[in-house]
């Protein structure tokens, strides 16, 4: 997490970390399609190096925003907005984290393709909901996260790799709390499991997905 979080974490009681509760929060996956086929081509130096430097991308871009890194998971990341400390206007950071991801991928895989070197496609996916917050394993060892139904479609949509020309993919939680200033087309509805109900889900549109008369987004 941040310095300015893990302070106030520090400076305050916080009895969530040590139990749980129900909060609002968004949640975004990165998950990179071609990782499989690309690992099998590299040494594991190589891939310890690429994991790193695509990580420094996606972490700085989670701070940028004030989320938190929730976990790695092999060359995915999970991030949270709203967990631990309250985040005002939490699926709005994550969007814009998303946006910084993309610009920062893109310049990644131009300096790549310079080098001679494969290029890494990325999927983000975004979903916003009440989750529930607080530690979760064993007693011999527990990690702070967040889980439930939100959790799960967040990182479902980061997994749809059959949407060739959407890299990042939002739950309609997050296009209503963001409908104002965002462009994004419905590209189709899914459903986690046969009996669930169905969702749309929503494509930002164009490399810079915000749009250009809104205030609010990175230079």
């Amino acid at each position: 997490m941040t310095e300015e979080v893990a302070e106030q974490l520090l400076n305050n009681t916080y009895t969530e970390l040590a139990g749980g509760t129900q909060k609002e929060v968004t949640v975004l996956f990165t998950h990179v399609s071609n990782y499989t086929s690309l690992a099998e081509g590299l040494s594991l130096s190589l891939l310890h190096g690429l994991l790193n430097q695509l990580f420094d991308v996606l972490v700085s871009a989670t701070f940028q925003y004030q989320g938190t890194v929730d976990k790695f998971i092999g060359a995915d990341l999970m991030a949270v907005y709203g967990s631990p400390l309250p985040l005002t206007d939490h699926a709005w950071m994550a969007v814009q984290s998303a946006l910084l991801m993309h610009r920062g991928i893109q310049t990644f895989n131009e300096a790549r393709t310079l080098r001679n070197q494969a290029t890494l496609d990325i999927r983000i996916g975004i979903n916003s909901g009440v989750a529930m917050s607080g530690n979760i394993g064993s007693s011999q060892r527990m990690e702070f996260t967040v889980i439930g139904h939100e959790v799960n479609f967040a990182k479902h949509l980061s997994q749809l790799a059959y949407y060739p020309d959407d890299k990042v993919l939002i739950g309609e939680n997050t296009y209503q709390l963001c409908t104002e200033r965002l462009q994004a087309r419905e590209v189709g509805t899914i459903r986690l499991n046969p009996q669930g109900a169905a969702a749309k889900v929503y494509g930002l549109v164009g490399n810079e997905l915000i749009m250009p008369n809104n205030p609010a987004a990175p230079e």
